[in-house]
């Protein structure tokens, strides 16, 4: 599997879907941490490390699907 490859259509619509979802989930996390910012400060860093490991998962999940470990 290539290192970060950019999404593309030739890429199928399953990698598309799981792209789309990674994408809202890192919008969430953005919006997420200007929501939950005092300041300097953030008042609910556990909110903002989850939603980073949700993108987290599903990038894996799409380095996995190029590399056929899903059927």
């Amino acid at each position: 599997v290539k290192q970060m490859v950019l999404p593309d259509y030739t890429l199928g619509r399953t990698y598309a879907i799981l792209n789309h979802l990674r994408a809202a989930v890192r919008e969430t996390e953005t919006a997420a941490s200007e929501a939950y910012r005092t300041g300097t400060k953030c008042t609910k860093p556990d909110i903002i490390e989850e939603l980073n490991r949700l993108s987290s998962a599903l990038h894996i999940m799409m380095c996995m699907y190029l590399a056929g470990q899903y059927s």
